[in-house]
């Protein structure tokens, strides 16, 4: 048998949903004893739910391309390797062949050649450090995106907490006694 009774006022304004307690029911502190009904609370918990899986959603989206580029990169900087190192071989033989070429102790077909291969050699160099640079600038430029995305997913966990609470305040719960 209850020994005391207390009024409780509604958190929130709504209609009363349920209601767990009868009167002179032994209830204890902090025991949810009804529920109000508030479709703006609820509806905005749901909004928020959703906003923060689009967020998720576009945080790995972005995540995978930025993988994607990082790979592209690495290619490219492989190749970028590979590029110098061809580089360094063909302008030895160009070097030794321009020598030759004053001494006149070359043909002048060969030195051609060498001449030709280090150009081809040098304008594949230029290329693709060209672009392994626009490569290295989108890595750049998605981790800013990923940057940016994973903080609205922050903003939005953040909102969706808040909504929460909002629609927790709809619990009437016993106060203390």
């Amino acid at each position: 048998r209850a020994v005391d009774r207390i009024s409780i006022d509604a958190p929130v304004s709504g209609v009363l949903e349920e209601f767990a307690a009868a009167p002179g029911d032994e209830v204890a502190e902090g025991q949810v004893i009804g529920r109000i009904a508030n479709d703006a609370i609820r509806e905005d918990e749901v909004e928020a739910r959703l906003e923060l899986e689009r967020a998720e959603a576009r945080a790995r989206v972005l995540e995978s391309e930025l993988t994607a580029l990082r790979l592209e990169e690495s290619r490219l900087s492989a190749d970028a390797s590979r590029a110098r190192g061809e580089l360094a071989r063909v302008e030895q033989v160009y070097q030794r062949q321009s020598v030759l070429i004053r001494e006149g102790a070359t043909p002048r077909l060969v030195f051609q050649r060498a001449e030709e291969a280090y150009q081809q050699a040098l304008q594949e160099r230029d290329r693709i450090e060209e672009l392994l640079a626009a490569a290295r600038s989108r890595v750049a430029e998605a981790l800013g995106s990923l940057e940016s995305a994973r903080k609205a997913v922050s903003e939005k966990q953040a909102d969706l907490d808040a909504a929460r609470e909002r629609a927790a305040s709809c619990n009437i719960v016993a106060p203390a006694s």
